[in-house]
């Protein structure tokens, strides 16, 4: 708490300085997702509502308004449904590629932990060569199927508000009246995601996850009203 007192206390101050002492400042979170495609190893994330297309489950910046991030994510994103109902299906996020896909997804989902991160604004590139790799986060459990005894089934240890989830020092700051580009650089392309689907056993039916999508996940501070667009 003391950190985002801190935190709230400096931003609010460079805006003071620069006349915009009456913008909201809230806490806030950008979710930006690109579909995984095995023929690309550059991938480019939209930050604006204004860029389509736009995922469902994205959360964008709006053109008037500014965002300042402290945190960057990387996320793995698999659809997920349950055997009885194939039509109803729910997103499930991986810090980590899960040892279900089989070796030779699990071997070429590493390439995604290979790469980096380039963060521009306005053709000014002020964060380059971001390893990815720090994003990796394999936690203590991981899947256990209803076969060993127990009611259900496990899920890999997840911790949202903290793993993947990396300071950013210094801070970048989105602006929906400037020209955002972030790109995730890789060695090698991904595999097609058809073959990143398997089934988990649970306790009445089973659950069908498919790897679909990567995420890039920023949190920080939204500044309501504060773009250029706004006088």
């Amino acid at each position: 708490m003391v950190n985002k007192r801190r935190e709230y206390n400096t931003i609010k101050k460079k805006y003071d300085e620069i006349g915009k002492g009456k913008v909201r400042l809230t806490e806030s979170t950008l979710i930006l997702e690109q579909p995984i495609d095995p023929n690309k190893t550059v991938y480019q994330f939209p930050v604006l509502e204004s860029d389509p297309p736009v995922n469902q489950e994205e959360i964008r910046l709006n053109i008037n308004d500014e965002f300042v991030a402290t945190e960057c994510g990387l996320f793995i994103v698999a659809n997920i449904f349950a055997e009885a109902d194939a039509n109803t299906i729910s997103s499930m996020w991986f810090t980590t590629p899960p040892y279900e896909i089989g070796t030779a997804g699990l071997v070429n989902m590493q390439n995604l932990y290979r790469g980096f991160l380039k963060m521009t604004v306005n053709n000014v590139t002020y964060i380059d060569k971001w390893d990815t790799k720090k994003h990796e986060y394999r936690g203590v459990t991981q899947f256990q199927n209803s076969s060993v005894g127990i009611p259900s089934s496990t899920a890999p240890q997840q911790r949202w508000s903290e793993d993947a989830m990396i300071a950013l020092t210094p801070t970048i700051t989105f602006s929906g009246a400037k020209k955002n580009l972030l790109e995730l650089v890789m060695p090698n392309a991904l595999i097609f995601p058809a073959g990143m689907v398997w089934t988990v056993p649970t306790a009445g039916q089973n659950l069908t996850i498919s790897i679909q999508r990567i995420a890039l996940v920023y949190r920080g501070w939204l500044a309501q009203n504060a773009s250029s667009f706004q006088k």
